[in-house]
Formats: structure tokens, sequence, C-alpha cells
């Protein structure tokens, strides 16, 4: 007499296999559509300026997304796609953080230029 727990293991195990085979048969569309709107958002952030390795990165691993896609392997066209959406948000935090950056110094010397003015060059000690 089989096992219960073997015959629950196999079904559980076939299951899987059934799940993951139909997601590997499923064009991962919503996924690339998401990694190019985050390309975008990195565009507009001006992120060829502040980030260009990582959003050149990012164009690079969607188009080989895109690629496997036309070859229909969905699974490898899914995982490059994932990795293009992670350059892209990291290309858009690396531009964001360059700006605040910039912005500070800006504020900075800003203030800087108040208190000599209010102070005179003896106030800036």
């Amino acid at each position: 007499m089989p096992d219960i727990r073997s015959n629950i293991g196999h079904a559980a195990l076939t299951v899987i296999m059934l799940t993951l085979a139909a997601c590997a048969s499923n064009p991962p569309v919503d996924v690339l559509q998401a990694a190019e709107a985050r390309i975008r958002s990195a565009q507009q952030a001006d992120a060829q300026r502040h980030s260009p390795e990582e959003l050149a990165r990012a164009e690079r691993l969607l188009a080989a997304a895109r690629l496997e896609m036309d070859g229909r392997n969905y699974a490898q066209a899914q995982r490059l796609a994932e990795r293009a959406e992670v350059e892209a948000e990291l290309a858009t935090i690396q531009t964001r953080r360059t700006l605040a950056r910039a912005e500070v110094q800006r504020k900075q010397d800003e203030n800087a230029e108040l208190r000599r003015q209010l102070l005179g060059p003896e106030g800036l000690r």
C-alpha cells in the first residue's frame, strides 16, 4: 500500500511543475512593459546625464529580453526584463541623489553668501 505522504508529495510536485510550465509558456508582456515604463521614468529623470551606465545597462537588458521573447524563451525574457527594471530604477535613484546633492550644495553656497553679506567677511569664521 503506497504511503499517503508520498502521494501527496508527488501531487504537490506535479502541481508546482505544471504551474511553472504554465508561467514559462506565457509571454511576460507585463514584465516587459514594466521595464519599459521604468526606463522611460529614468530617462525623464535625466538619467542619460547623471547615471548613463545604469541606464544603458537597463536598455541593453530590455533589448535582450525582447530577443528572448521573439525566440519564445519566455522564462529568460522575464528574468532579463526584471533585471532591466532594477537597473532603470537604480539609474533613477542615482540621478535623484546626484540632483539632490547639487541642490544641497547650491543652498549651502547661498547661505554662505547671505552670511557674508549680513556679517561681513569676519562673520564666516
